[in-house]
């Protein structure tokens, strides 16, 4: 979360400064005016953020089943994150799981396949969202106003993706381990039924 907001708070103050140096006869107004532009900029990206993340969130659950090819990780792609550092960082990064009912920055019941497979599903979704969440954030870019397009909106979109990018790769990393995690839980589970069932008929 410090990590996140800190990345929207430096690229706020950056765009704001650059603006107000070098292209504010673009604009005709001043440096706080456009500080309010930058604000409201980064406003509307998140609220497109979070209708993605809504419309996503209530789409079936079968579409981001745990065994679609779409969301299989290779161990070359999560070698990638390993060499990015992840795990100095990821927990830095804000999860908002919590607003969709499901909380993904930690790990509840690693025993129980029902809340691991429900953990990768809500996984999906989330990685899902913030990828639709880069393509319709360009839709601050339809304002008809060449100046903002180029000066301001861009910039913003950019910190968009950047931002929206993090997640994914946390996802992305996450989801292996939870299917590891499923699979032995599920072995478990069936074990144990076994067990119980050679039980009863003794």
């Amino acid at each position: 979360m410090v990590l996140y907001l800190s990345i929207i708070f430096v690229a706020v103050i950056l765009i704001t400064l650059f603006n107000s140096l070098f292209n504010q006869p673009l604009f005709n107004c001043s440096p706080v005016s456009i500080f309010l532009v930058v604000i409201l900029g980064v406003i509307i990206e998140i609220a497109i953020d979070g209708v993605v993340a809504f419309v996503v969130h209530s789409m079936p659950n079968r579409f981001f089943d745990k065994d679609k090819k779409l969301f299989k990780v290779s161990r070359k792609e999560r070698k990638f994150y390993e060499k990015l550092h992840i795990k100095s960082w990821k927990d830095k990064v804000l999860e908002l799981g919590i607003l969709g009912g499901f909380r993904k920055n930690k790990l509840n019941e690693p025993n129980s396949s029902k809340y691991l497979e429900r953990f990768i599903i809500e996984s999906n979704k989330g990685l899902v969202g913030h990828v639709l969440g880069i393509l319709f954030g360009f839709l601050i870019l339809l304002y008809p106003n060449f100046n903002f397009f180029l000066c301001l909106g861009l910039p913003i979109a950019f910190v968009n993706i950047f931002l929206n990018c993090l997640s994914s790769m946390i996802l992305r990393y996450n989801i292996p381990k939870l299917t590891v995690a499923y699979e032995r839980a599920k072995k478990n589970e069936t074990l144990l039924k076994e067990k119980e069932r050679d039980n009863e008929n003794k």
